[in-house]
């Protein structure tokens, strides 16, 4: 048989079978072979359940657990004390960390002691200056507020401070203390004028 003889009865034969599977085409299974053992796929793990954040559970910066030692606070009572002129000891409560400047504590403490003005008031952190524009946290920083409870002590120093000032201030109130009682007087003595003449 030659090799074009060949061929032509394999492409016959060929053509002689379905090049398509009819829809209704069923297999016997019992001319199956199967040479190894099937084994279905292994499933991936599944995802573990989500956990539900407790409520001590903290953010960094919004903490506000009070039995977590390392517990960043959000608000603290602050203590400005001065050793030297003037004596003064002034506590501040429920101090916001974030929007609290050291320009209202320094305001705090000249009302405190009848300044006019900041001028002469220096809040100290560490025995140091710190600026107007910084918060509480950015003096502290956020190791300084770890663990800190809920009470921070600033230094004050008021410069050029002297009795004179404390004088003053007394006189200040001395004088409105005054002004007060003689417009009193003279209320109460025109009340009684105008009852005796029958007004």
């Amino acid at each position: 048989m030659t090799e074009l003889t060949f061929t032509k009865s394999f492409l016959s034969t060929l053509d002689s079978r379905p090049i398509k599977l009819p829809a209704d085409y069923i297999i016997d299974p019992k001319t199956l072979t199967l040479e190894h053992a099937y084994t279905l796929p292994k499933m991936p793990p599944p995802h573990p359940p989500m956990r539900k954040p407790s409520p001590s559970t903290s953010t960094a910066g919004t903490s506000t657990s009070p039995s977590d030692p390392n517990a960043i606070p959000t608000t603290l009572t602050v203590t400005l004390k001065s050793s030297r002129n003037p004596p003064l000891e002034l506590k501040v409560e429920d101090v916001d960390v974030n929007l609290t400047s050291v320009l209202s504590l320094k305001e705090r403490v000249a009302r405190e002691l009848g300044l006019e003005g900041t001028g002469k008031v220096k809040v100290l952190w560490e025995r140091k200056p710190v600026g107007d524009a910084k918060s509480v946290k950015e003096v502290l920083g956020e190791e300084g507020l770890r663990g800190r409870g809920t009470g921070v002590e600033f230094g004050v120093m008021v410069m050029g401070w002297s009795a004179k000032d404390a004088v003053k201030k007394g006189e200040k109130t001395g004088w409105a203390l005054l002004v007060l009682l003689v417009r009193g007087r003279k209320w109460m003595w025109m009340s009684l004028r105008r009852r005796r003449m029958g007004v």
